[in-house]
């Protein structure tokens, strides 16, 4: 079965008011915009899901392209393949280096159990830390456990590790070792502790973030925000088909580190740099999936342009062109909502989607040489990039080795070693152009804030002039356009 988004003429949007103060309102009237075209499907197809924002539906349907589905449906109607985005963290720098593929030895094929322990200096072991082993051409990884450890079963014949990165989720700093011995009683690895007062990149650039971007509504589309004491969320939806409407807590972290850096209301440098928001979570990644369907991501967008919203962070992308996200980048446009979307981390001379379409601010990573304590997997960033620009604070910028290129690049933005918020009301240090991407949301509410964009009225000017903002206030740093576009997010 072929899964296929169906989008309504907008003659068949308007079906007249219906109550929308709760979910079930929401189904009533995605149920009522979609009607018309429901009936003219084939008898073949069913509907999966519906949004309520423009009555799309995404349909499962045997023996049907959107081509020609789209020429049996009445005229106007438009069909889009369903395609899948992945979040722009940026994982072990080898990884968008060699593209090697994960591989484990199954138990009963004469391998032997390993252990590496994980702990944080000063804080004891740690959880939730990911460790990957390169061997043999291998990629073996694991999460460590409450107790800070992770288990591996290694072949008979191995007797060195090539590299071995620590990754932790929260409360330590990344770090890798070269060429480890595989002795028996396994191995200990004690990581930087995080000091969540720590001067970070962002912080370097930006300094001291002061209260900022009041009356500016932000969405951000990624894996849910919080819970976290340091954040508010103000609204918005879980898109996703199977899980309720009103989970949009965060089941892995990303999206609230990239809400942190927007609108944290911690103290000191942990602040975000447009604390004061209305702050909006779309939650479009299932829990324990790693990836989100552009239906997901289109009625997000649609929604947060619905909601008010000025900007919409996507720290998410893919390398498919994508109609369907592309026309919700448009509408969300004429609403006078602009969307933001990081470059990608291939280290290519390409930008993903939805980054390198027509009115999205396209976001590239920027680093600060030595940003970071000595010794962790940040270093490899720095020899990985070839491009450097002037110094700010002492420090050179570089752009980041894992950071995608291209004309399409519009800003750019601290995204190494950036330290945020995680649920649970925990800290983390992340890298990714899904760090640089929320930097420059936050930077730019807030100039919209000052300025008083976000009282235009919500058209196409209003995002005009948004866009304008961030052109008008960019800072060159010496890089080439395709890596810096206008400049530095400021």
């Amino acid at each position: 079965m072929q899964r296929l988004i169906v989008v309504p003429p907008p003659s068949c949007i308007d079906c007249g008011p219906i109550a929308t103060g709760s979910w079930r309102g929401v189904e009533r009237l995605a149920a009522a915009r979609s009607r018309p075209i429901a009936r003219a499907l084939p008898s073949s197809a069913r509907i999966i899901d519906r949004a309520p924002s423009d009555g799309a539906m995404l349909v499962s349907v045997r023996g049907q392209t959107a081509g020609s589905l789209e020429q049996q449906l009445p005229a106007g109607t438009r069909v889009f393949d369903e395609y899948w985005y992945r979040l722009e963290r940026a994982g072990a720098p080898w990884l968008w280096r060699t593209g090697r593929k994960r591989a484990t030895v199954p138990a009963g094929t004469g391998g032997r159990n390993w252990i590496v322990r994980v702990s944080a200096k000063s804080a004891g072991p740690l959880a939730d830390a990911t460790v990957t082993l390169l061997l043999g051409g291998r990629q073996l990884t694991a999460v460590t456990s409450a107790s800070g450890i992770a288990r591996f079963r290694l072949p008979l014949q191995s007797r060195r590790i090539a590299r071995l990165y620590v990754d932790p989720l929260h409360s330590g700093w990344p770090v890798y070792r070269d060429d480890v011995a595989i002795e028996a009683k396994g191995l200990e690895v004690d990581v930087p502790a995080l000091d969540r007062s720590y001067e970070d990149t962002r912080n370097l650039v930006y300094g001291l973030p002061g209260a900022g971007g009041g009356g500016v509504f932000v969405a951000v589309v990624d894996s849910g925000v919080g819970p976290h004491r340091d954040l508010a969320v103000v609204g918005g939806r879980n898109t996703t088909e199977l899980e309720p409407h009103g989970a949009i807590d965060d089941w892995m972290g990303h999206g609230t580190h990239v809400a942190g850096v927007i609108a944290a209301r911690a103290a000191g440098r942990r602040r975000g740099e447009a604390s004061q928001v209305s702050l909006l979570a779309f939650r479009v990644f299932q829990k324990n999936g790693l990836a989100a369907s552009n239906f997901w991501i289109r009625n997000a967008i649609n929604e947060a342009a619905d909601a008010g919203c000025c900007l919409a962070n996507l720290s998410l992308g893919g390398g498919n062109p994508d109609p369907g996200v592309m026309s919700a980048v448009q509408m969300a446009w004429d609403k006078g909502c602009v969307c933001l979307a990081a470059a990608g981390n291939d280290g290519a001379a390409m930008v993903d989607v939805p980054a390198r379409y027509r009115n999205v601010l396209a976001i590239s990573a920027i680093g600060l040489e030595g940003a970071w304590p000595r010794g962790t997997t940040h270093d490899l960033e720095t020899v990985a990039s070839p491009a450097r620009g002037r110094e700010i604070a002492g420090r050179r910028v570089f752009v980041t080795g894992f950071s995608n290129h291209g004309p399409e690049i519009s800003l750019t933005a601290p995204g190494s070693a950036v330290v945020s918020t995680l649920p649970g009301d925990r800290y983390g240090v992340m890298s990714g152009t899904s760090m640089a991407t929320p930097i420059a949301t936050g930077v730019l509410a807030r100039r919209i804030a000052a300025a008083g964009v976000h009282r235009m009225a919500p058209d196409g000017r209003r995002a005009a002039a948004i866009v304008a903002l961030a052109r008008e206030h960019a800072e060159k740093l010496g890089l080439p356009a395709t890596m810096q576009g206008y400049g530095l997010a400021r």
